[in-house]
């Protein structure tokens, strides 16, 4: 009696076929996760390209104020000042987009701002409650610390910027 020893064809086809299945299978659900992942990609660089607009635009305005007398409003969540060109920039949150103003003409700067909060200080670093601003009165703000939290499609980017003006020291 002889034995045989391997497979036969049936049992061979069978076997292609259930690999070709669990391969379809599998092939579905790693494009789902490619697709996820270039998402994810996108959205994070969507926050990042706004979140460095939005640092190089304010940092630089504010190192540009003109004068101690210059800064018009300075509330928690609204700055509007004169800049060395003698153009009044005011910044503040519309919704969700964080606006840049320059004379009446409004700029969007980015379209995911959720929170926005300034907070000023005093040459001893001091939290002002209540800066002294207006045209007739030099104000007290020698640091102006800047918060705006982004958020795209459950990402959230956290801008913090500390800047110290340069033309407003007495």
């Amino acid at each position: 009696m002889t034995t045989n020893k391997g497979f036969t064809m049936i049992e061979l086809i069978i076997a292609i076929v259930l690999l070709g299945i669990f391969a379809s299978l599998g092939t579905g659900a790693m494009m789902s996760l490619f697709s996820k992942g270039f998402t994810f990609n996108i959205d994070r660089e969507n926050l990042n390209s706004g979140a460095i607009l939005i640092y190089n635009n304010m940092s630089r305005d504010m190192r540009n104020i003109r004068d101690p007398d210059s800064i018009t409003i300075a509330s928690g969540n609204r700055l509007a000042f004169y800049d060395i060109d003698n153009n009044l920039l005011t910044y503040f949150l519309s919704g969700n987009t964080l606006e840049k103003k320059i004379g009446v003409v409004d700029y969007p700067l980015d379209e995911h701002c959720q929170t926005l909060n300034f907070r000023y200080y005093s040459d001893t670093e001091n939290l002002l409650a209540s800066p002294r601003v207006g045209a007739v009165v030099s104000t007290d703000i020698r640091v102006i610390d800047f918060t705006a939290g982004l958020v795209f499609n459950y990402e959230h980017i956290t801008i913090n910027i500390r800047v110290r003006p340069n033309n407003v020291e007495e």
